[in-house]
């Protein structure tokens, strides 16, 4: 009988082949089908997607334990392969890899699909926020006290400008308290920082990546300076309020 493994030629009443050991009693099994039985990858797959879920909730990156199912992976095909050792060995190595590059493949694009998704869901969030916020120019302009006047907001469709007038004040009479145009703006982002960013709708405005941007103008309409509110300035100010 003639070994379909390693073609030697055995006596008709032999069970096992005298040179490679396979059983001839059984069919010659393919290594390519036996790789690609979709039973093996059942396991890898589900350890893929599991870890890409931990990732996006923890945020702990665990890669490394995808290796572990690869080598785990690898042995038990090697094992249930009826072949020669070299084939068995073949088989361990190619189909850990296999295994591996599945795990590795199903974690990213779970990763990238989450994330997608969440950018999804803050852009629509931001766009509501940014027509919200158009939508106050029907009320302005607007006194905020006795020297300050909001007089419209605007938008390039990622930030808000909010501008606003002294209107009882020059450029030249408002920036004679101060060394410069620094100085001034450094005075206002301090005020705002403290005054703002502890209230909840900036909050929830600024964690949607909208940058709030102040333009400060003189009773001529001359743009005296300018400050920007973003979540990174923002931040440690949160801390302070009751915010969940």
């Amino acid at each position: 009988m003639k070994c379909l493994e390693c073609s030697v030629e055995n006596e008709d009443s032999a069970k096992f082949c005298g040179s490679c050991g396979v059983d001839l009693n059984l069919k010659k099994k393919s290594f390519w089908k036996h790789l690609f039985n979709w039973k093996y990858y059942i396991f890898p797959l589900s350890v893929g997607l599991l870890i890409g879920f931990d990732y996006t909730q923890i945020g702990e990156n665990s890669l490394s334990n995808i290796k572990v199912v690869g080598f785990i992976m690898g042995i038990i095909m090697a094992t249930q392969f009826k072949a020669s050792f070299l084939k068995k060995s073949l088989m361990f190595f190619v189909g850990g890899f296999l295994t591996n590059f599945l795990s590795i493949a199903v974690y990213f694009s779970f990763i990238f699909i989450n994330d997608i998704t969440a950018k999804t869901g803050v852009n629509q969030q931001r766009n509501k926020y940014l027509d919200n916020m158009m939508e106050q120019n029907k009320n302005l302009p607007m006194m905020l006290n006795e020297d300050l006047q909001m007089l419209k907001n605007t938008t390039n469709g990622q930030d808000i400008f909010v501008h606003i007038k002294y209107i009882n004040y020059t450029k030249n009479e408002i920036l004679e308290d101060y060394t410069n145009v620094n100085a001034f703006e450094n005075e206002l982002l301090q005020s705002e920082l403290e005054t703002s960013c502890p209230e909840k709708s900036v909050k929830t405005i600024l964690q949607t990546g909208i940058v709030m941007k102040m333009k400060y103008y003189g009773e001529n309409d001359e743009l005296i300076g300018q400050i920007y509110l973003n979540n990174e300035r923002c931040q440690p100010y949160y801390d302070n309020t009751d915010i969940n």
